[in-house]
């Protein structure tokens, strides 16, 4: 059974007072205390990398990269509150009394639709509404680390002299990564469409009347369509229109208008020897295939890049992990297994089809629940743009921030280290920027083994990414937030190694321990306001970084946290 055994914000601080007198927790470099957050040497997985051949290879070194710089970092208050009894009632609950509602349903009807293919505007959205919803209404944001962005983008990122030059690399390659998706309207039509350049070639020197007007492309014919129901022709035809220019339709439409033409002219039709039905055929069949990419177009440019990259980046993370909780019908008593089994997944890297295996072994139904969620392996589209409410194999790792940064029936465990992307948000920016620091070493090894200028999806880049979002911790939610990064300024940090921070945090809390504690008391018997002494009491301004100095007395205290009013 869990041992965060408590309900609300009072029960986490007790919890976490007496947590602290048996583990040293570390504040130097981090956002709100874990056990140890030094900027980890990589470079042994760099000379590991260069010498790896097959990509299944390199990605097991990358991903014991990120457990080796992570694997001590999770910020454990916050941990523990969204892992805790009283969160998991309310979120599990949340789910039962509102899976009727419209804005649930219209994403959450369509989940076996959005395994397998891109997500429409309408579902983000109501997504995004029902995770600001379950935020507030479960009480889940106590604090600056587990609320919405507020802030704006971080416009001047300092980084040390040493990691400049990485770092204005990584945001070239995401800026002209960006710029292509936006020449191409979106991206949704060229990838993942099943049309080859074999297909996008042979359509061009079609148009362009390099082969026979009445030639029969070569996939077949010009009303076949791929698994997704759409035709060949339509998706080359669009695909070759993002490439080239808008020139391409009204090219095809002349060409299209050609073919017509023959069927009218018997003349034509009598000296090629050609059947007049057929023809007539391939007019109908050229002219639905033209249709239907100017639809794919328009399509492509409803859903724009910049849409897609705010849906990436402000997945809700803990939103989805409970939502994924729910489905696969987790209980109390099952609870602290599933916990378990998530930390262990962060301390060693476990490909795709041994975590299949893993889970089929496991004798409980919310293993089995939990492999019929995933996004299917043949995704219609990029990857990248997989609904935010739909598991995948990597987004574990966010159910893993969320549940198994320690297992939660062994909090001490913690103690092992558990690795996950996601607690490089815990490494602060200010200084010589920790964050930069292991984003950059991660990037180092891993362009030591992928070309990553010619991969759509670099993961020190994503990470990076919500770096500039201005995150501090993996808990915080960025809808609507300003998702872009073409106006982010690099500079190099003044401060040199060793010297003090700038600030104590980029956010400042509103209110301790002690208010959340009269608040509560207050809810069940009217008690007169706070005296005048108790206010000043108060200590304002703290951080979550300083609620320890790396040893157990007050300093790791919860009374260091400041909580939400």
């Amino acid at each position: 059974m869990s041992k965060l055994d408590f309900d609300d914000v009072l029960g986490l601080g007790e919890w976490y007072d007496e947590f602290c007198k048996s583990i040293a927790l570390s504040e130097e470099g981090n956002n709100s205390p874990c056990v140890d957050s030094a900027v980890t040497d990589l470079i042994k997985f760099e000379i590991q990398m260069e010498g790896a051949k097959k990509d299944e290879e390199k990605y097991a070194i990358y991903y014991k990269a990120v457990m080796e710089a992570t694997r001590k970092a999770a910020p454990i208050f916050e941990c523990a509150w969204t892992a805790c009894d009283g969160m998991f009632e309310r979120g599990l609950t949340w789910f039962e009394g509102n899976k009727e509602t419209e804005d649930f349903k219209a994403w959450h009807d369509n989940y076996n639709h959005l395994k397998s293919n891109e997500s429409d505007i309408n579902t983000l959205e109501a997504y995004h509404k029902c995770a600001a919803i379950w935020r507030e209404e479960t009480g889940y944001e106590i604090n600056e680390n587990t609320s919405s962005l507020d802030k704006d983008l971080c416009l001047t990122y300092a980084v040390s002299n040493t990691n400049v030059d990485t770092i204005l690399r990584m945001l070239v390659d995401m800026k002209t990564k960006s710029d292509e998706r936006l020449k191409r309207g979106g991206g949704s039509v060229r990838l993942g469409t099943g049309v080859s350049d074999e297909h996008t070639g042979w359509m061009e020197r079609w148009i362009k009347g390099k082969c026979g007007l009445l030639s029969t492309p070569p996939w077949g014919s010009w009303k076949k369509e791929n698994k997704t129901g759409r035709k060949l022709a339509a998706t080359a035809i669009a695909n070759l229109t993002q490439k080239t220019g808008s020139k391409v339709i009204s090219e095809a439409k002349e060409r299209h208008s050609m073919v017509v033409a023959t069927v009218h002219d018997q003349d034509e039709v009598a000296d090629l020897g050609l059947i007049l039905s057929a023809v007539s055929n391939i007019a109908d069949d050229i002219g639905s295939a033209i249709q239907e990419a100017e639809d794919l177009l328009d399509q492509s440019k409803a859903q724009t890049p910049s849409a897609y990259h705010q849906q990436v980046a402000a997945m809700d993370v803990v939103f989805s992990s409970y939502y994924w909780l729910w489905r696969i019908k987790i209980n109390r008593h099952s609870y602290s297994y599933l916990s378990q089994w998530l930390f262990e997944l962060g301390q060693h890297p476990i490909g795709n089809k041994k975590v299949r295996t893993m889970l089929g072994a496991l004798p409980f139904q919310w293993s089995r629940n939990l492999l019929g969620l995933f996004a299917n392996d043949t995704f219609n589209g990029n990857k990248m743009y997989i609904h935010p409410g739909v598991l995948t194999r990597g987004r574990l790792s966010d159910m893993a921030a969320c549940f198994g940064a320690f297992p939660v029936g062994n909090p001490h465990r913690i103690l092992e280290g558990s690795g996950n992307p996601r607690f490089l948000l815990n490494l602060r920016r200010d200084g010589e920027n920790p964050c930069a620091q292991t984003v950059t070493n991660l990037f180092r090894v891993f362009s030591s083994g992928f070309d990553y200028k010619n991969m759509e999806i670099v993961p020190p880049e994503d990470m990076l990414h919500q770096s500039f979002l201005g995150k501090t911790s993996p808990f915080q939610r960025a809808a609507g937030h300003d998702a872009g990064f073409q106006e982010v300024n690099i500079v190099a940090s003044k401060h040199e190694r060793g010297t003090k921070l700038d600030s104590k945090s980029p956010y400042v809390f509103t209110t301790l321990l002690e208010a959340a504690k009269q608040r509560r008391e207050s809810s069940a018997t009217e008690t007169p306001p706070k005296k005048e002494k108790e206010k000043k009491d108060i200590k304002k301004g703290s951080s979550p970084g300083a609620a320890s100095t790396g040893k157990t007395s007050k300093a790791g205290s919860s009374e260091q946290h400041k909580f939400r009013k």
